[in-house]
């Protein structure tokens, strides 16, 4: 198991482990308080019993209440070796976790973080003890994540299937805990002055140093590089030439043509029709079933024995005559007659110049062409405007005004010669 999937595991089960050891606690600490307020109760209908035959010199009382109270002793140094195995031996205790979803340092820390601060905070202030060395720290973690085996791939667990063994282990701790005696009144005052004596003697802890990425980047490219170094190098394949393919190719389709019936023999076809096409069809004959001619420019064939036109049908139209008349002044009808008898017509429109003369207001077609201002103007589209105005659509100018000539000599004629008197 590698510190992703440890960081993936403790991110899953902090939340449930502390609400469990949150809730055992609150129950305990409600359980605790309830006898310390029966004791108090208790404690003080005692000491009222005996303060009725005490002297009632404050001074005096004082000095037997202070004398009542132990002076607390040192606490031991932590033993970072000790703790080490302890841990070691709790992470061995831990059932093997499923394969869950990947997290990374940024998505734990503060969880841990906030379980640290909590715990910290519930435990009384050490003295000096041995300073930590963190390589064997470090060492010694992962020597123990050595141990552990490699999770092999199983079901999801979820919250449900773990709160249960959660809660029995949380329980069975607390039933290990003594049952605490009943206390004896302090001095809360004497309490105060001495935790504030011990704390000021506490040296002033130095700031850390933070750790930057290039710190981890070298364990980071060790892990790395002893992970790639185990992975067996591939041997060289053997070259397949084309002639060793060919061969895998023809067994393979002589294999798959193997499986195919090869087809039957197919039926044989019938005769094609010995079409004689003749020139034309001449009414006063009469032609047998199945004659071909020509007739108007089509193709026809008869049907039946045919007398006159009787029994000729047209299996190809053509055109027996076509005439073109001209309908208006640019329009044309084209008269196509066919070989069946039908008429076909098209119109065709011819956008030719024709000159209307000055321009009226009349409403003109496209082709039309009106001079207005010394200048000639052809029609593009249907329009009644003048042609040259601003708004004017429809115009188009085709010869332009020519510019006036010079003034002429008064009639004289300047070709003659000038006779000198």
């Amino acid at each position: 198991m590698n510190l992703r999937e440890l960081e993936a595991q403790a991110k899953a089960f902090a939340p449930m482990l502390k609400g469990v050891v949150d809730r055992a606690i609150e129950a305990f600490r409600g359980s605790l308080a309830e006898d310390l307020d029966d004791r108090d109760q208790q404690l003080r209908a005692d000491v009222s019993k005996s303060l009725e035959g005490l002297s009632t010199d404050v001074d005096e009382i004082a000095r037997a209440a202070a004398a009542l109270i132990t002076p607390p002793e040192n606490g031991k140094d932590a033993d970072l070796v000790q703790i080490q195995r302890t841990i070691a031996e709790e992470v061995a205790k831990l059932p093997k976790p499923a394969d869950g979803a990947s997290v990374t340092v940024e998505d734990v820390l503060p969880m841990i973080e906030e379980h640290v601060q909590a715990a910290v905070a519930l435990m009384p202030v050490p003295k000096d003890g041995k300073d930590a060395d963190p390589e064997q720290i470090q060492l010694t973690i992962a020597a123990e994540l050595a141990k552990l085996p490699v999770p092999a791939d199983g079901t999801s667990v979820t919250i449900d299937d773990v709160l249960p063994l959660i809660e029995g282990q949380v329980k069975d701790a607390v039933a290990l805990l003594p049952v605490p005696k009943d206390g004896k009144d302090a001095d809360l005052e004497q309490i105060n002055r001495t935790i504030a004596d011990e704390v000021a003697k506490l040296p002033k802890p130095a700031d850390g140093v933070s750790v930057t990425v290039e710190d981890v980047l070298p364990l980071i490219e060790e892990q790395v590089s002893a992970a790639v170094a185990a992975i067996p190098l591939p041997k060289d394949g053997d070259s397949v030439s084309i002639e060793q393919v060919q061969v895998l190719v023809d067994k393979a389709v002589a294999s798959a043509l193997a499986g195919i019936e090869p087809p039957k023999a197919g039926e044989p076809g019938r005769d094609a029709a010995h079409i004689e096409i003749g020139p034309a069809i001449d009414p006063e004959k009469s032609y047998p079933r199945g004659s071909y001619a020509k007739h108007l420019g089509g193709l026809w064939r008869s049907f039946e024995a045919t007398s006159g036109m009787r029994g000729w049908e047209c299996i190809v139209d053509g055109v027996a005559s076509l005439s073109v008349e001209q309908d208006g002044e640019r329009g044309f009808k084209a008269v196509a007659q066919l070989s069946s008898g039908k008429t076909e017509e098209k119109a065709l429109t011819l956008p030719v110049m024709i000159y209307r003369g000055v321009f009226t207001g009349a409403s003109h077609t496209p082709g039309d062409t009106v001079t207005w201002g010394g200048s000639l103007w052809h029609c593009d589209e249907p329009t009644s405007d003048k042609p040259g105005e601003l708004d004017s659509k429809g115009w188009r100018l085709a010869v332009k005004k020519g510019r006036d000539g010079k003034d002429g000599n008064h009639g004289k004629d300047l070709v003659k010669g000038v006779s000198i008197k």
